[in-house]
């Protein structure tokens, strides 16, 4: 019957000196130093990423039909209706580059409000 009751005494004793605090403070501890430990190992591995500025820049002039989204909002937010349809028989099967996209927003950006 002493085994009964030794883990209800010990923690009353924990309770009633004060002592429970301190295995609160460890458990927060370890909880801390996992929180440390999951935060810090990304920033490593990102850290490790070297970006190609240029190679960026070259594939985005290439490739202006990736405003098309921004596009679209613009479209909706000045009311214009069909706005995707629209853009997705400007984009779909050719090449778009700068000077297309920027007929393109003179031509129905200023044009076409309903």
């Amino acid at each position: 019957m002493r085994c009964y009751f030794t883990y209800p005494l010990s923690y009353l004793f924990q309770v009633v000196t004060g002592s429970h605090q301190f295995y609160f403070l460890r458990n927060l501890g370890v909880v801390l130093s996992y929180a440390l430990i999951a935060w810090q190992d990304p920033l490593q591995v990102i850290n490790k990423f070297k970006l190609n500025s240029t190679k960026i820049f070259s594939e985005l002039n290439q490739n202006w039909s990736i405003l098309s989204e921004p596009l679209q909002t613009v479209m909706r937010r000045y009311i214009i209706k069909n706005a995707y349809e629209i853009l997705k028989n400007f984009t779909r099967g050719r090449h778009v580059d700068m000077k297309v996209i920027h007929a393109f927003i003179e031509n129905n950006l200023f044009t076409r409000r309903s």
